[in-house]
């Protein structure tokens, strides 16, 4: 069974690149570096892209404060913590000062944004044993949490440990 290797036509025409990304913006905001990779794959002529991303930035189309409002807010609503957070901006091209500025002016209290997530994933369950804290205390770092606001978390929930 062969399978079919499906190209894709690089696109040279500025009006029909620009048409693309246009498309691409209507459906979500990006961050200019992840606007840039998206181009990449479908265009090679340097020039033409950064004329376009230029473009759209001055027209404010493309807006990294209005991409870090949406994105954070999604990653909030999924229980993330401040430093997960940081470090999934940091992969999209926003800087790492930019972003902990950013999220200090949202007045976000993380320790209460530690114990909903706490509270989400073992609810009422007390702790077992030390294996069991041991992986609730890693869960709970993986979703970007620091030592103090799991302790909060944890302490919140079971007081039998």
């Amino acid at each position: 069974m062969q399978k079919k290797i499906q190209t894709i036509e690089l696109i040279t025409d500025r009006t029909k690149l620009r048409n693309r990304a246009l498309y691409w913006l209507s459906k979500r905001d990006y961050s200019i570096k992840d606007f840039r990779v998206k181009l990449d794959k479908v265009c090679e002529l340097t020039d033409l892209k950064e004329e376009l991303v230029e473009d759209f930035i001055q027209k404010d189309w493309l807006n990294e404060q209005r991409y870090m409002t949406s994105f954070v807010r999604s990653k909030i609503s999924a229980g993330l913590g401040q430093r997960r957070i940081v470090m999934e901006l940091q992969q999209h091209g926003i800087k790492t000062s930019e972003a902990e500025l950013y999220l200090e002016q949202m007045e976000v209290d993380w320790f209460e944004q530690a114990q909903a997530t706490y509270s989400r994933k073992y609810g009422e369950k007390p702790i077992t044993d030390y294996k069991d804290k041991s992986k609730r205390y890693r869960f709970m770092q993986y979703r970007g949490f620091s030592s103090e606001q799991i302790q909060y978390a944890m302490d919140h929930k079971s007081n039998d440990w």
